[in-house]
C-alpha cells in the first residue's frame, strides 16, 4: 500500500475541526485564590473578562457548589481539605463558546507583614482597659527605680519585658502541643475555667487589699512603696518579671486591632513561625517600656518619689476591685445555666441554621462574643445596645446570631478558625443570599458598624 505525499482530507474533516475549536486551550496566566472562612475566592486580577461558567477540576478545593461571581472574583464554598491544596486548575467557559483551562495558587500574605500586625496589635493592646491597672503598677515601680539609677532602671524594664514575651511565647507552645493532639484552643481560653478565674479574683482582692493597707505584708520584696525605700540601689528581680506575666495574663480578655489576623495567620503554620508571631505580639505589648530605656534623659521625665505615691496607691485598688466585680459576673455566667432572654433580637448559634439564614433573602449578622472578653463587652454597650444600631437592625429585618464562647464550645472554636481567628470577638456581616461574609474590625463604633452595613 502506497502512502500519498497529498493526502485528501475525509468528508469527517469539518466535524473533527468543529470540536477541535472545543478542545479548551491552556491559559499563560497564573491566578491566586485564598482562604477567607469557609470560603475559596479566586482572584481574577484583571487578566481575564467575567466568565460565563468555570468549574474546578477537582473537589479538593472546593464544593460542587454554583460560585457567586463578579467582574474580579469568583467565591466558591470551601471543601474540607482546602487547607493542604497547593494547587488547582479551573475551566472558563466564556459566552463565545470558547473554553480555558488555568491554574491558580494560593495568595499568601508575607511573614514580614504579619508581624508588622503583631507587635501593632501587641503595642495598641496597651491601650485596653484589662491592661490598665497593671500598667498603672508597673508605672509606679518606674517611679520607684527613678533613683536606683539607669542600670537599675533599664534593667527593670527588660526583665518586665521578658516576662511580657515568655508568656506569650508560652501561649504559643500551649497552643501547639494542644492543636497537635487534636484541641482546639483560642486567646483568653484559660479564662473558660471558673477554677482559672476564680484565681484571678483572689489575685486582685489580695492586691487590692495590699493597696488598701488593710493586709499588712512584707509587699515591698514584690514592689517598693515607700517613699524612701531600705535599699534604694538594689532593685526586685522578680517583681519586674511578676509584673510581666501579670499583664499578659489580665490582657487575655482583651483583642486589640491587628491582633486577630495575625494570631489567625498562625493557624497551620510551622511551630517556629507561631513562636516567632506571638513573639512580635509580646514586644509589641513591652514596648513602651523598652523604648524609655533608649536614653538616660528618660529618667528626668519621671516624678520624684514621694508621699503623694501612697495615695495613687489606694487609687489603684479602685480598678482593682472593679475588675473582681466583673470577674464575679464572668463566673456567675460560667457555673450557672443562664436562660436565654425571650425578648432579646439575637438568636443563640446554631450551625445549621446560620447556614440556612445565609441562603435567603435576608441580611444576616453574626457576632461571637465572651463575658470574658472586655473587647466584647465594650462593643455591645457602646454599639449594638444603642437605640440607632437597634433600630437599623429592625428596619432592614437582620437575621441577628450570637455566639457564646463564655465556656468552652467546640463547634464555636472550629467556626472561629474558619475565619482565620483565634478568639474572640468576631464579627460577621453577610449580605442578603451571600455566602461570603464581610468581616469586620475587633473595635466597633455606631458610625463605623453602619457605614458597613449599610448597602449605599
Amino acid at each position: 500500500m502506497e502512502i500519498s505525499d497529498s493526502p485528501q482530507l475525509s468528508q469527517h474533516h469539518p466535524l473533527f475541526m468543529k470540536y477541535q475549536k472545543s478542545v479548551p486551550t491552556k491559559s499563560a496566566h497564573q491566578l491566586q485564590w485564598t482562604l477567607s472562612g469557609n470560603s475559596v475566592i479566586l482572584f481574577f486580577d484583571g487578566l481575564l473578562k467575567k466568565p460565563l461558567d468555570i468549574f474546578p477540576f477537582s473537589n479538593q478545593l472546593t464544593r460542587n457548589k454554583w460560585p457567586a461571581l463578579s467582574d474580579t472574583q469568583a467565591i466558591f464554598l470551601a471543601s474540607d481539605t482546602a487547607p493542604t491544596v497547593k494547587q488547582e486548575s479551573f475551566l472558563l467557559l466564556y459566552p463565545e463558546g470558547r473554553a480555558t483551562t488555568i491554574s491558580a495558587s494560593p495568595k499568601t500574605t508575607g511573614l514580614i507583614i504579619i508581624l508588622a500586625m503583631a507587635f501593632l496589635g501587641g503595642l495598641i493592646l496597651n491601650l485596653m482597659p484589662c491592661v490598665l491597672p497593671i500598667l498603672s503598677l508597673k508605672a509606679m515601680m518606674l517611679v520607684e527605680s527613678r533613683e536606683s539609677g539607669f542600670s537599675k532602671f533599664v534593667r527593670s524594664n527588660l526583665l518586665y519585658a521578658l516576662g511580657v514575651v515568655g508568656s506569650f511565647v508560652l501561649f504559643a507552645l500551649t497552643l501547639i502541643l494542644f492543636n497537635a493532639s487534636g484541641q482546639q484552643l483560642g486567646w483568653g481560653f484559660q479564662l473558660q475555667s471558673p477554677a482559672f478565674v476564680v484565681f484571678l479574683i483572689a489575685v486582685f482582692v489580695i492586691m487590692g487589699l495590699i493597696f488598701l493597707d488593710v493586709l499588712h505584708v512584707n509587699f515591698a520584696r514584690l514592689v517598693n512603696w515607700s517613699s524612701k525605700p531600705k535599699n534604694p540601689s538594689s532593685t526586685d528581680w522578680r517583681s519586674s518579671l511578676i509584673t510581666g506575666v501579670l499583664a499578659v495574663v489580665v490582657a487575655s480578655p482583651c483583642t486589640a486591632p491587628f491582633m486577630g489576623a495575625a494570631m489567625g495567620y498562625s493557624l497551620g503554620q510551622p511551630p517556629l513561625v507561631v513562636v516567632v508571631i506571638f513573639t512580635a505580639l509580646g514586644l509589641g505589648l513591652a514596648f513602651p517600656f523598652l523604648a524609655i530605656c533608649i536614653s538616660p534623659k528618660a529618667l528626668f521625665l519621671l516624678p520624684r518619689p514621694g508621699n503623694w505615691m501612697n495615695w495613687v496607691k489606694k487609687l489603684m485598688a479602685i480598678p482593682m476591685f472593679l475588675t473582681v466585680a466583673w470577674l464575679i459576673w464572668v463566673l456567675q455566667l460560667q457555673v450557672s445555666e443562664k436562660p436565654h432572654k425571650e425578648n432579646s433580637p439575637w438568636e443563640a448559634y446554631n450551625p445549621e441554621q446560620l447556614e440556612a439564614y445565609k441562603n435567603n433573602d435576608r441580611p444576616v449578622f453574626f457576632n461571637a462574643t465572651a463575658a470574658w472578653c472586655i473587647s466584647c463587652q465594650v462593643n455591645d454597650r457602646i454599639v449594638f445596645q444603642t437605640e440607632e444600631v437597634q433600630q437599623y437592625f429592625k428596619k432592614r429585618n437582620f437575621h441577628l446570631v450570637k455566639a457564646d464562647w463564655t465556656n468552652r464550645n467546640p463547634e464555636i472554636a472550629s467556626l472561629l478558625r474558619s475565619y482565620n481567628r483565634v478568639g474572640v470577638p468576631l464579627y460577621l456581616y453577610f449580605p442578603p443570599g451571600q455566602l461570603q461574609p464581610v468581616i469586620l474590625p475587633e473595635v466597633l463604633t455606631v458610625k463605623s458598624l453602619l457605614s458597613t452595613l449599610d448597602p449605599l
